[in-house]
C-alpha cells in the first residue's frame, strides 16, 4: 500500500471536503516517480487496475458520503502491487480521518451522550467504541502509557492542532514511527506487498505504509 501525503489542514478545520482532496491529489499523482515498498524498486510502477470503495466524510456540520475509485498499481520488478491512498482515508476504513476524530472528539470533550453522539454521525453504538477504543490505543502509543493518563482527551487534539501545521504532518509522523497509521483498525497479519494474485508477502503486524512528501 502506497499511503501518500494531501493538502489536507487542521484537524477540526472545514477547508475542503475530502473528496475535493482526492480528486486532488490523483490529478497530481506521478507512479513512475514512486518506489515500490517490496523490492525498494524505483520508477517501475504501473496502472495494475482500480476499485471502488465507499467514503464517508464529516464536512461542515453535514455527513458526506461518496464512492471513489481506487488506483492499484503493481511493481515490474517484482510484480507486487500497491493501493494508492492519500491520508485523509483511514486503511480498511469508510471514514475519513476527519470524520473519525470528530467522533471521538464529540463524545470525549464534550458532554454528549454516546446515543446523541451516534446519531449526530449517523454510526452505530459498535461503531463508536470501535473509534473510541483504537483512539485510546493510538493515544498511548504516540505518548506513551503514563503521559497519556496525565493528558485529557482535549489536550491531546490540542497537541496536535498546536504542534503539527496540518493534519497530514502527524499522519505522517505517526505513521513513520508506528509502521500503521493512526486510527488504523484491522491488524493485517502480514505485510502490504500483495502480489497479482492476491497472495501476499511475509511479515505480520499492522499493514505498513509508506508516507511521501
Amino acid at each position: 500500500m502506497l499511503r501518500k501525503i494531501t493538502p489536507f489542514g487542521k484537524l477540526f478545520l472545514d477547508e475542503e471536503t475530502a473528496l475535493y482532496l482526492y480528486n486532488i491529489f490523483n490529478t497530481g499523482f506521478r507512479m513512475e516517480t514512486e518506489t515500490c515498498p517490496c523490492c525498494k524498486s524505483a520508477g517501475n510502477c504501473c496502472i495494475h487496475g482500480y476499485y471502488k470503495r465507499r467514503l464517508i466524510d464529516y464536512f461542515k456540520g453535514e455527513i458526506k458520503a461518496n464512492r471513489i475509485r481506487v488506483l492499484r498499481v503493481m511493481c515490474k520488478t517484482c510484480g507486487h502491487t500497491h493501493a494508492v491512498l492519500p491520508d485523509i482515508i483511514v486503511p480498511y476504513a469508510q471514514y475519513t480521518i476527519r470524520f473519525i476524530c470528530r467522533a471521538v472528539s464529540e463524545k470525549l470533550t464534550t458532554t454528549s451522550t454516546v446515543e446523541a453522539v451516534c446519531e449526530k454521525f449517523d454510526i452505530s453504538v459498535k461503531t463508536l467504541h470501535r473509534f473510541l477504543d483504537i483512539y485510546k490505543e493510538h493515544k498511548a502509543l504516540w505518548l506513551g502509557s503514563l503521559k497519556s493518563k496525565e493528558t485529557s482527551h482535549a489536550q491531546f487534539f490540542s497537541l496536535i492542532g498546536s504542534t503539527y501545521e496540518r493534519l497530514s504532518d502527524f499522519m505522517s509522523a505517526f505513521s513513520k514511527m508506528f509502521v500503521f497509521s493512526f486510527m488504523q483498525s484491522h491488524a493485517n497479519p502480514v505485510n502490504t506487498c500483495q502480489r497479482p494474485n492476491g497472495t501476499a508477502g511475509t511479515g505480520r503486524g499492522y499493514a505498513k505504509h509508506i508516507y511521501v512528501s
